[in-house]
């Protein structure tokens, strides 16, 4: 199927969504239906039609002429199956439950043409399990709207994990025929692109709330007032690549350095994060096996006493010995460090009895590794 042979549509679901979108079918030249079971529903439909109509003409953005051509186009249908019967674009619009979605694209997949396009207008439901089990599941794509449909420009086409190429390639066609900006998701994930990170926003939004670093009319006002205008003409990726590793890195220190933020990071960050420290222990890892545990220079200084400080190696950041090597009790049982005193005193300090009523006895470490358990 090509958008050449695309004309009639069918809009299963006539509740939120459902007539936004088949008056923008209609007004850009389609021969649209809106479908549902209730027909209270549809009765609803009729008032919410006129609205999203006068709506456009209010804002100067369709004619007179062009309502009435558009409503000549639009017809109201209560029997979906029969709707789609010589359909050749049919965009599922029910309840957003999963169970109820696959029910109803069963049916559309039995009772319209097997060249018809199947798009779900699902805003988080993974494409590929509306897939998984259906007829000539390589037709069944997502188009997710964004509300209210006749006015919000940008279009989700996301891609399951059995859909064909060619469907894409329609789906898009039919997107860029309404005047409508496509935004294609490779990946089929949970939510897509757009409800992930203006959820992400929420939650951040939510958790200055709960800190009290400002009220919700102020949060709202900074948001609308300003990252909506900025995003508005560059997006948040819009800029240099070389800038986005530091922008990164950024991102995963303030998340690091503010352990309330942590629940409301989102994955990536937190994967970088992860990241950052898998890094930082293999750096240790490495240490250790050359011999010191310790990281900085400031962990090899000798004490008062003169004796190195417990858990070092003698070993400075320079590579050399600083004293003798770090001693360890002999028994077994005991972790207790045993620190030589220096050659003045003679003996080892005494840490403490053992169970079986043992004194601590030294014993050296081989050079060049490290006391530190």
């Amino acid at each position: 199927m090509t958008v050449e042979n695309i004309n009639k549509v069918v809009v299963v679901g006539a509740g939120t969504m459902g007539p936004g979108i088949a008056a923008t079918f209609a007004r850009y030249g389609y021969v649209a239906k809106l479908s549902d079971i209730d027909a209270g529903q549809l009765e609803k439909a009729r008032g919410t039609l006129d609205f999203v109509f006068g709506s456009l003409l209010a804002g100067s953005l369709v004619t007179k002429s062009g309502v009435d051509s558009a409503r000549a186009r639009l017809t109201l249908a209560h029997d979906p199956r029969a709707a789609v019967a010589d359909a050749d674009f049919v965009v599922e619009n029910v309840s957003e439950r999963l169970e109820i979605k696959r029910s109803v694209l069963q049916q559309l997949c039995e009772h319209a043409r097997a060249d018809a396009i199947l798009a779900s207008d699902t805003s988080g439901i993974p494409i590929s399990a509306l897939q998984a089990g259906m007829k000539n599941p390589g037709r069944i794509i997502g188009m997710h709207w964004s509300n209210p449909p006749h006015l919000i420009p940008v279009i989700e086409v996301i891609k399951g994990e059995q859909t064909a190429q060619s469907t894409v390639d329609a789906t898009v066609a039919v997107v860029e025929s309404l005047g409508m900006v496509p935004g294609i998701v490779d990946r089929d994930v949970p939510g897509f692109v757009e409800n992930r990170i203006l959820y992400a926003i929420m939650r951040e939004a939510l958790n200055l709330l709960d800190e009290g670093v400002a009220s919700a009319a102020a949060i709202d006002t900074i948001v609308k007032w300003g990252i909506g205008y900025k995003l508005g003409v560059i997006g948040p990726l819009a800029l240099d690549r070389s800038e986005l590793p530091r922008r990164r890195a950024r991102l995963a220190g303030v998340a690091r350095d503010d352990p309330h933020r942590a629940r409301h990071r989102s994955p990536a960050g937190a994967r970088a994060i992860r990241r950052a420290r898998n890094t930082a222990r293999s750096r240790r890892r490495k240490r250790r096996r050359a011999g010191c545990v310790h990281s900085q220079d400031r962990h090899h200084r000798a004490s008062p006493r003169g004796n190195l400080q417990d858990g070092c190696c003698g070993r400075s950041a320079r590579g050399d010995r600083r004293r003798g090597p770090r001693l360890r009790c002999a028994e077994p049982a005991c972790r207790r460090r045993v620190v030589d005193a220096g050659p003045d005193v003679g003996q080892y300090q005494r840490t403490g009895d053992h169970d079986r009523g043992k004194d601590c006895r030294p014993r050296a470490w081989p050079t060049g590794t490290c006391g530190r358990r």
